[in-house]
């Protein structure tokens, strides 16, 4: 398998949108886009958010292009009088914007399928800055634009998280590969732990990594996560799996997954039942805000305050005392 970025890469992430800065919306787009440019080498350098505001917008990039070695803008790509991002992105670089007549057919064959009309704004999306690639949107009717250019790249998503995820993992991500930009495999491997602290876990996980491998930690309720990345050190992605095989046995039974798999998520319930299976003991479910004690999904932090807690054995049916926050927050 081919290795990952020989060096680090500097991200930068442009959240576009009036409503992100006023309240109105959570920036989704930052969490996700930091989880999927980190398993591909490019961990998010730095973020902004900018108002639905040309200037600001070409300021942002006009400021960065040549600092980043990615630029990801969000939002701003639409047909209405808001949207912004397009025209700034290309002012910003000092570029034209070009017609592109595969994307305007795309949008008219997709505004004939659903029975509306094409308006002269809405052709405004069919333009990119000269020299950049128009990315289809099978989902909406913005395309993107992903423009390489003295070995940088800058791309423009759209604003709906629904357009936004496939086009970044069918469109952008291989055209990233294609010009060096991101890794070819997973650049990091994480591990998920449960019942050791961060300290102890720290001192099995450190000598079992490699040369130029770089270890961080994440730690919530009780879980401690390991993520063990290239760093621009050259590992691969098999390498990096070997590593995580071998923390695996390390630490033995406080070993939950490799991934994010969750209490909460189907592959985590799963794993959590086979280990409790393992022991020959059940699982009672304790949940403090509803009167009624009876056995609810597997939770991953509402604030609702649920417990879990083993059963001795198969004949028993009243459950031990919930246990006490102490034994959740590791040892």
């Amino acid at each position: 398998m081919l290795s990952c970025n020989s060096r680090p890469r500097q991200v930068l992430v442009i959240n576009v949108g009036d409503e992100l800065l006023d309240g109105l919306r959570e920036n989704g787009h930052l969490l996700w886009l930091g989880e999927h440019l980190a398993r591909r080498g490019l961990p998010i350098t730095r973020s902004l958010v900018v108002r639905d505001d040309a200037a600001e917008i070409a300021r942002a990039v006009g400021e960065a292009w040549g600092a980043y070695d990615l630029i990801v803008t969000t939002g701003g790509i639409g047909p209405t009088s808001d949207d912004h991002t397009r025209e700034a992105v290309a002012g910003a670089l000092g570029l034209t914007l070009t017609h592109v007549p595969a994307a305007e057919q795309a949008l008219r064959d997709r505004f004939k399928m659903i029975g509306r009309k094409v308006a002269a704004a809405d052709l405004s999306q069919c333009y990119v800055p000269a020299g950049a690639d128009s990315l289809p949107n099978p989902r909406g009717t913005a395309p993107g634009v992903f423009l390489h250019r003295d070995g940088r790249a800058l791309v423009m998503l759209p604003g709906p998280s629904l357009e936004l995820r496939p086009m970044f993992e069918d469109e952008v991500v291989p055209r990233l590969r294609q010009v060096g930009c991101a890794c070819q495999g997973e650049a990091y491997v994480q591990v998920r732990t449960f019942g050791i602290g961060a300290v102890p876990l720290e001192a099995i996980v450190r000598p079992l990594l490699s040369p130029g491998m770089a270890l961080s930690f994440g730690t919530h309720t009780g879980v401690v996560d390991a993520r063990i990345s290239s760093a621009g050190g050259g590992a691969t992605a098999d390498q990096l799996c070997e590593v995580a095989r071998r923390i695996r046995d390390a630490v033995g039974e406080d070993f939950v997954a490799t991934g994010h798999a969750c209490l909460a998520t189907h592959s985590g319930t799963r794993c959590a039942a086979a280990r409790i299976r393992s022991r020959h003991r059940q699982l009672g479910i304790w949940q403090s805000s509803n009167s009624r004690r009876r056995p609810t999904s597997l939770h991953s932090g509402s604030g609702r305050n649920r417990r879990c807690g083993p059963y001795a054995d198969r004949s028993r049916r009243t459950p031990r005392s919930p246990p006490s926050r102490r034994s959740w927050s590791g040892r």
